[in-house]
């Protein structure tokens, strides 16, 4: 078939129909996963896991397979939700996360299961959301003391450093804001080159305050290796600057005086 040649209305009916499609085919995976999983058959091929046999077996990345897995589960224990799942009302992503959601619920509370009509509830809360809606819906429904994890630096490299830190949604919204004002720039950067742009620009003003905008502006001009050698303090700068005040200069007139007089002066002299 040749797309090029489709109306556009026709185009976009086809693309629907196998959407659709696409989606009742999604539910047929899932029950034959359930299916693999009861009978163990994943064991027989040599896999520890469903989640192995999915990657390696099925070809699934590891978010494919997880989030499928996910869903597989959430219709096991929920059959209301297959319909929701094939409808498209309900993503495998926000599936996945309700899954984690609830596992952490169970931690936080292990002497109280969460009654069917909760889940029920949640699951309700994330339709017709995108993952990042669905996880600020989640977010919201956490119990508000939340122990949250500490910063972490790792040495990955001899010239790359690892860095996990949590950051509220308030700094969130002014880094996207400054990548918007940046432009296209902004748009290329990833999160470190943004924040590398961030400490270039406060650096150079925290030198400007603390030193003054000449200073810093000549020491931008110098090359690093000639202030690595020169090492001087603020105060052997003044000290030099003063000395060479107190030095006559001379002009290039003045040193061809110097020599004119030098030639006549007699040799015995100069002996």
């Amino acid at each position: 078939m040749d797309l090029k040649k489709l109306k556009d209305g026709e185009l976009l009916d086809n693309l629907k129909q196998f959407v659709h499609s696409e989606r009742q085919l999604l539910t047929k995976i899932l029950h034959h996963l359930k299916e693999v999983e009861r009978r163990k058959l994943f064991s027989d091929l040599g896999y520890r896991s469903l989640f192995e046999y999915a990657v390696k077996e099925l070809k699934y990345s590891e978010g494919q397979a997880g989030r499928r897995i996910q869903a597989m589960r959430l219709i096991k224990e929920i059959p209301s939700m297959e319909e929701k799942i094939a409808s498209g009302h309900l993503s495998l992503s926000n599936v996945s996360q309700a899954q984690s959601y609830f596992r952490e619920m169970k931690k936080c509370l292990p002497q109280q299961k969460m009654p069917l009509k909760d889940k029920i509830e949640v699951l309700k809360n994330l339709e017709g959301k995108s993952a990042r809606e669905g996880q600020k819906v989640l977010l919201k429904m956490q119990p508000q003391e939340v122990t949250l994890p500490k910063e972490r630096k790792k040495h990955i490299s001899a010239t790359h450093t690892q860095v996990s830190f949590i950051m509220t949604s308030e700094l969130e919204v002014k880094i996207e804001e400054l990548r918007s004002l940046l432009g296209y720039k902004g748009a290329a950067m990833n999160l470190a080159e943004l924040v590398e742009h961030m400490v270039e620009v406060s650096l150079k003003e925290a030198k400007i305050k603390k030193f003054g905008k000449k200073r810093v502006t000549n020491s931008e001009k110098t090359p690093t290796s000639e202030l690595a050698s020169q090492n001087l303090s603020l105060s052997d700068e003044l000290a030099i600057n003063n000395l060479e005040k107190s030095v006559p200069y001379k002009t290039a007139e003045t040193k061809n005086s110097d020599i004119t007089k030098s030639e006549k002066t007699p040799t015995s002299e100069l002996e």
